[in-house]
């Protein structure tokens, strides 16, 4: 009998302090995935699970973002009725696609919304964001893990984030899904309180860097560190597949140390006290 070969995923989250929808940045994302995936974009589309997908021709400027936009505003039914029915503002512009291309590498999740920061429940979450799911060990003929870690930097440097991290999907479920009681929820999510977490990839966008310093980001004891942009690149190791390593570990506990354990949640103490910048000054600006 045959062992089934555990999936491979490793994840990059990208977190904006801009609406996705302005200034160009899909655009900037659509150039990077036609650099760094050529064969992946030529089936590029606007995926609906047991629904017609929606093709973009990465060759035309502004198609990705123009797909983006138009199917993720789509809502159903129900509410254009609700909205007839109860007349109001003019509803704010909100939502996400699942973008996919050629093969079952990769698929990009980007969510927009005017509200910067916005709420889950009791937490402030980030309102603009784009999920990068690698699926397979390879992108377009290419080592997955050297395909996240250009792209990563790449991203960075196009869309100056506010901040960013990339790891295995088991590292980020180690340290941020709950599944106490028998359920399965988010934790460590409230960007109001705290960043969610350390991982394999780190960016510090420039309210972090600002609010925890940028020497001191510098001078952490990791794999590698630089600035990019207005912020600091931050890695744990060298290979994200290592995470659940005692050496790996021993290396994460040395970076929070440097940095500071306060700024970042952790499920083993989730009511210790931590600290975040205010991003409200920083959206006034």
């Amino acid at each position: 009998m045959k062992t089934r070969q555990p999936s491979f995923r490793l994840d990059i989250c990208v977190s904006l302090g801009q609406f996705l929808l302005s200034d160009g940045l899909l655009n900037r994302v659509q150039t990077l995935l036609c650099k760094h995936a050529p064969k992946w974009v030529t089936m590029l589309r606007v995926y609906r699970y047991r629904e017609p997908n929606t093709p973009i021709d990465a060759a035309l400027p502004s198609a990705l973002a123009e797909a983006v936009r138009s199917r993720g505003l789509e809502r159903g039914d129900l509410y254009y009725q609700l909205e007839r029915q109860f007349p109001g503002p003019p509803p704010r512009l909100f939502g996400s696609a699942e973008i996919r291309g050629e093969g079952n590498a990769l698929i990009i999740v980007p969510h927009f919304d005017e509200r910067i920061v916005t709420r889950a429940g009791d937490a402030s979450i980030w309102g603009n964001s784009i999920a990068f799911q690698i699926c397979k060990p390879k992108v377009d003929g290419n080592d997955s893990v050297s395909w996240a870690r250009t792209v990563f930097t790449a991203i960075c440097e196009s869309l100056s984030p506010w901040h960013a991290h990339s790891g295995m999907l088991e590292e980020s479920d180690s340290k941020n899904i709950s599944h106490e009681g028998g359920g399965t929820m988010a934790v460590g999510i409230d960007i109001s309180r705290h960043l969610p977490g350390i991982y394999w990839m780190n960016f510090f966008g420039e309210p972090y860097r600002d609010f925890i310093g940028r020497d001191r980001l510098l001078t952490g004891p990791a794999h590698e560190v630089k600035e990019v942009d207005k912020g600091v690149l931050l890695s744990i190791d060298a290979n994200p597949t290592l995470w659940d390593t005692a050496e790996y570990r021993r290396k994460e506990q040395q970076i929070l140390n440097h940095i500071g354990p306060e700024y970042f949640f952790s499920k083993a103490e989730p009511e210790r006290e931590t600290i975040t910048p205010d991003l409200r000054r920083w959206l006034a600006r």
